[in-house]
């Protein structure tokens, strides 16, 4: 075991006891505690409701938006089916990782109107 990788979390479903760390030893070390680890680049938190990991992802798509927008705007490469592949390349592929585990926390609507923008704009139904 790589002890420079691994740490330690708990998970409680008691608030007293949210913020109790165990001392567990690897090799004569302790693991350091992190209350929101990331694992397969999925934060997770001690609600489970993904919520920094689902902000992280709805700025990543904002950001693809604005790359979406201009590519719009550009008379060479604006057709529907060059802007379709576009988003699915670039904003489809965000959303859709790991959203098997996210998909019923409270806070898909952060990443969900990220999306829309997106067909917005592959439909030319911008504000």
């Amino acid at each position: 075991m790589n002890t420079a990788k691994l740490l330690s979390t708990t998970f409680h479903l008691n608030n007293h006891e949210a913020s109790k760390t165990f001392n567990i030893k690897v090799k004569n070390e302790i693991l350091p505690s992190d209350p929101s680890p990331n694992y397969l680049g999925v934060t997770l938190d001690r609600q489970i409701n993904y919520r920094k990991y689902l902000e992280g992802c709805a700025n990543k798509i904002a950001k693809r938006n604005c790359i979406l927008r201009k590519l719009s705007r550009t008379t060479r490469c604006a057709s529907q089916s060059v802007l379709r592949t576009s988003t699915l390349a670039l904003c489809k592929s965000a959303h859709e990782y790991c959203a098997p585990v996210w998909t019923r926390s409270q806070n898909t609507k952060l990443v969900d109107v990220k999306l829309r923008k997106s067909m917005r704009t592959i439909g030319g139904c911008l504000k």
